[in-house]
């Protein structure tokens, strides 16, 4: 059983996310029908880039594309390992999204449990790794949706 989970590429995206989908040309993120993201796993960082050309690019490095979100979302931000997707982070304040909605959209995964204050869902046919966290910065609280290859995640058990 594990007792904690650490999660290297979701820990990234929150980190590179500063406040600020996908075309269906690719597998869309159905799971979150307000707003679908990208998460087939190895695109390319040209290929979301040509994605997300309707979105204003805010962020921008070998491994991290960060883009201003659109109503209800702040921010979605794009993790690359040697140019291949590997995880996503959308951005939300809480106050423009029912957390209860966002919570029922991983009826197709398996809750794991809780982690430092985040919720964490597995799905193994999309082998994706998916958290919901509620923070506050400042004067305003926000949600983040991440979601993580699972050939990405390290995983190890406390003694």
């Amino acid at each position: 059983m594990l007792n904690r989970m650490i999660i290297s590429i979701l820990v990234l995206g929150f980190i590179f996310i500063t406040f600020n989908g996908c075309n269906d040309k690719l597998e869309m993120q159905k799971e979150v029908p307000w707003k679908k993201v990208c998460i087939k796993w190895g695109t390319s960082s040209a290929k979301v880039k040509d994605m997300m050309r309707t979105y204003t690019l805010k962020n921008s490095s070998s491994t991290v594309l960060t883009y201003k979100g659109k109503y209800p979302v702040n921010a979605v931000s794009y993790q690359f390992a040697e140019d291949s997707l590997c995880a996503v982070v959308v951005l939300m304040d809480i106050s423009r999204v029912d957390k209860k909605e966002i919570q029922s959209s991983f009826a197709d995964y398996n809750a794991l449990g809780e982690n430092n204050s985040s919720e964490l869902y597995v799905n193994y046919s999309t082998n994706t790794l998916a958290t919901i966290t509620s923070f506050q910065k400042e004067d305003s609280e926000y949600v983040s949706v991440g979601y993580a290859d699972l050939g990405n995640v390290i995983v190890s058990a406390e003694p």
